[in-house]
């Protein structure tokens, strides 16, 4: 019963996923907000796993989340390497991005 249960990775990413489903499932357009979302955890991940001890204020803990698997997860790291916004990013990126954190997640 406990493995029904998703991991707290799961559920700190949940919009963060959703925007990279959407982008994986060929939809049109992501919600603004979302995509704002979507962008801001992005690059607020890649300057925490850049440098980890610079003093940031406002860091979202999706971001804190992200950037450990940008560290850690090269798979991720590859898949979103060239993503500047949810707007460039390309269905196959999308997926191959959710794949590699699924895995991380499952194993």
């Amino acid at each position: 019963m406990l493995a029904a249960v998703p991991a707290e990775q799961t559920r700190i990413l949940e919009l963060f996923n959703l925007a990279l489903s959407m982008v994986g499932s060929g939809a049109r357009e992501v919600p603004p907000p979302l995509a704002s979302y979507f962008d801001k955890v992005l690059e607020q991940a890649r300057r925490l796993a850049k440098e980890p001890t610079a003093a940031q204020s406002g860091i979202l803990p999706e971001a804190v989340q992200l950037a450990l698997d940008i560290r850690d997860v090269s798979a991720f790291r590859e898949a979103i390497d060239d993503v500047q916004s949810i707007k460039t990013m390309k269905p196959e990126q999308a997926q191959k991005a959710l794949a590699s954190l699924e895995r991380f997640v499952a194993a």
